[in-house]
């Protein structure tokens, strides 16, 4: 809230409304099972490593860009540009959503 002299307000915690409930409500149900799954997964791994942390923090700051790179995998499968079913990466986290985005968000091509 702005008040009449310029003064930001923030009311989100006398709202009850936090940035992660604003994000929920804008993910459909499959993007946020997607979402939980992979942070599961990624917990399962020996936490502790600066990539699993990375990857856990990025998770949680940026939900919508872990969708969307899932989704991008899909739509490269499907059409066969040059990004290809594996993105190359060194990147435990990629490699996690390059298996899993095929799961969720194109499951007619999992084998």
């Amino acid at each position: 809230m702005q008040t009449n002299e310029g003064q930001i307000i923030n009311l989100s915690k006398l709202c009850g409304i936090n940035k992660i409930q604003v994000l929920k409500s804008k993910l459909s149900t499959t993007d946020q099972q997607f979402l939980e799954d992979y942070k599961s997964f990624l917990r399962k791994r020996q936490r502790g490593l600066p990539l699993i942390n990375n990857a856990l923090s990025k998770a949680q700051q940026s939900p919508e860009d872990i969708v969307q790179h899932a989704k991008r995998i899909c739509s490269s499968i499907k059409t066969g540009t040059p990004e290809n079913s594996q993105e190359i990466s060194a990147n435990i986290d990629a490699d996690i959503i390059n298996t899993m985005a095929v799961e969720y968000y194109c499951p007619e091509l999992d084998d």
